[in-house]
């Protein structure tokens, strides 16, 4: 770290793996997921997953009995409470490494970090809200993988809607609905959108999660459509699109109708 006016440049860095912490020690920069049958276990890096998608749980400072924050995150909100700060956006950053545990072998390297209002941390109710939006969007992944995986079942066996119609392999179900990588697309999709809504939720969480829901359903049509019509024109390629349209559209309308 350096203060003041002070320079300096660079040469050179090493990373590495650090001391491992012995199990009745806790690092207070993790967060914690508190179990009765488990114990404590860390929120660790999914290099699948982007850390947006478990932005409500790191938020959470009110339910302790489940979740142990950063201590990071209690001191920003004790500043802000105590006025020492004004109220402000926050940056929350994480850094990580997926390991081979004992062996000197690195997986992958991780690092993300994303901006929030600071009521966030203060208000239960908007956190709630943020928690529902997180929840729509995994709903709505769901229905993508079921549409699709019913399409791939067509797609590999076009009889196997029949009563004595051959069904596919699941192993070729799944590795053919791998190759379209939807929901890659979906996630990767909806990462700006959600930096809107964090912005967005505290000052009007309404119509911030109305317009949420909207993006929720564009982008999954996209996704569906374009995964979809890459299987062709012939006949069972056009029966698998259509199964699959019929299936993701009532799911669609199962996820969002009782809130309109």
């Amino acid at each position: 770290i350096v203060f003041g006016d002070w320079s300096s440049d660079v040469c050179s860095s090493d990373l590495a793996p650090g001391l491992v912490l012995q199990s009745e020690f806790e690092n207070p920069h993790h967060h914690y997921r508190l179990n009765e049958k488990e114990g404590k276990k860390p929120l660790r890096f999914t290099e699948s997953r982007a850390l947006w998608r478990d932005s409500s749980a790191l938020l959470d400072l009110h339910h302790r009995q489940q979740i142990k924050p950063p201590i990071v995150l209690n001191h920003a909100a004790q500043l802000i409470f105590e006025c020492i700060l004004p109220p402000q956006r926050l940056t929350l950053a994480a850094y990580g490494v997926c390991t081979d545990p004992g062996k000197k072998k690195v997986y992958f390297y991780q690092a993300e970090q994303f901006q929030f209002s600071d009521r966030l941390l203060q208000d239960e109710n908007l956190l709630s809200q943020l928690q529902t939006a997180l929840n729509l969007a995994e709903e709505v992944r769901k229905q993508i993988w079921g549409a699709l995986n019913t399409a791939a079942g067509i797609f590999l066996a076009p009889q196997s809607d029949q009563a004595e119609g051959r069904t596919a392999d699941p192993k070729d179900k799944a590795k053919l609905t791998e190759h379209w990588n939807a929901e890659a697309l979906y996630w990767a999709s909806l990462e700006v959108p959600f930096y809107h809504l964090l912005e967005a939720l505290p000052q009007n969480n309404e119509q911030a999660m109305q317009e949420w829901q909207m993006i929720l359903q564009t982008t999954a049509r996209k996704v569906i459509e374009q995964t979809l019509s890459s299987l062709g024109s012939n006949a069972r390629a056009l029966k698998a699109a259509a199964q699959g349209r019929i299936q993701f559209l009532a799911g669609l309308k199962k996820i969002f109708t009782p809130q309109l």
